[in-house]
């Protein structure tokens, strides 16, 4: 069997990651999973589960586990929503090395989009558009391409229409 792929897709909310997360699930017969806000967002926590999702992915013949937000997205919303964060960089790379060590492939992908189009996401799904102004939006999507290549050895980059 070949190097299961795991895939961490980061972006702000409403950019189009659980689309992208779909079609690569779709495409190398994956799992998707997301992180919520819910999720510890710890070093530990975060190693307990890439071993669990690595030990299913293997067991059913899965070739891919795809990540719908991660790590990185604790860099940006733990500090905006509880004022810190949960996770270093530093415990980011380790994590990154943790993952390389289980003979998995790690591929993070950063997704942007127009803050018009993000709007219009919002507005489809029924969420108050006041909370979402479009410097708001501009501003998330930067903070999160900040912590992306500050944190990220390896990544790749796409825009979405």
């Amino acid at each position: 069997m070949d190097k299961i792929k795991i895939f961490l897709i980061e972006g702000a909310d409403g950019v189009g990651k659980s689309t992208h997360c779909n079609k690569l699930a779709n495409h190398f017969n994956g799992l998707v999973h997301h992180v919520d806000g819910k999720f510890p967002n710890t070093l530990s926590a975060y190693k307990f589960l890439i071993s669990d999702l690595i030990a299913k992915a293997k067991s059913t013949e899965k070739q891919a586990i795809i990540f719908d937000r991660g790590w990185i997205g604790e860099l940006v919303y733990g500090p905006k929503y509880r004022g810190t964060t949960r996770i270093t960089r530093e415990e980011i790379k380790a994590l990154e090395e943790y993952i390389k060590r289980q003979d998995c492939e790690l591929l993070n992908m950063f997704i942007y989009n127009h803050p018009e189009t993000i709007l219009d996401v919002y507005k489809t799904r029924g969420e108050t558009i006041a909370e979402h102004d479009l410097k708001a939006i501009e501003d998330i999507q930067e903070a999160f391409k900040k912590e992306f290549f500050k944190t990220c050895n390896d990544f790749t980059c796409i825009k979405t229409f």
